[in-house]
């Protein structure tokens, strides 16, 4: 049996993955390392991160560093400068961190943090 909305393109579904945000809890020390200075990361996702600094070195509105996600696991990353937020800058990504690097993440923070709701999905 043929479908009635076979002549109808696919509704394409919204990608909510793009707004995944991994919440880093007050008791982890999340670092990244932006033109050899070192800051906390307060929030990260694969499109952006945001750092407890105003202001981070940066040439013409892009910068590069690198994101420390335990003592072996570490990704090199390029972004340019965000707004201010949440007492940090965001620093929007545009190339370095996988879904991978966030899931990996996400389950060494939920095996040590059981309680805590480290994601967002807005």
């Amino acid at each position: 049996m043929d479908s009635l909305n076979a002549d109808q393109p696919a509704e394409p579904k919204p990608q909510r993955r793009r707004a995944f945000r991994l919440r880093i809890p007050a008791g982890e020390r999340l670092i990244a390392t932006i033109e050899g200075t070192d800051h906390v990361v307060l929030e990260v996702s694969e499109y952006g991160l945001v750092v407890d600094a105003v202001e981070v070195p940066n040439c013409d509105g892009c910068c590069k560093g690198v994101i420390h996600w335990d003592s072996r696991n570490q990704s090199a990353f390029e972004g340019t400068m965000g707004a201010h937020a949440k007492g940090g800058r965001v620093i929007e990504i545009l190339d370095g961190i996988s879904m991978r690097d966030m899931v990996r993440q996400q389950r060494r923070l939920m095996s040590r943090y059981p309680s805590v709701r480290l994601w967002s999905d807005s």
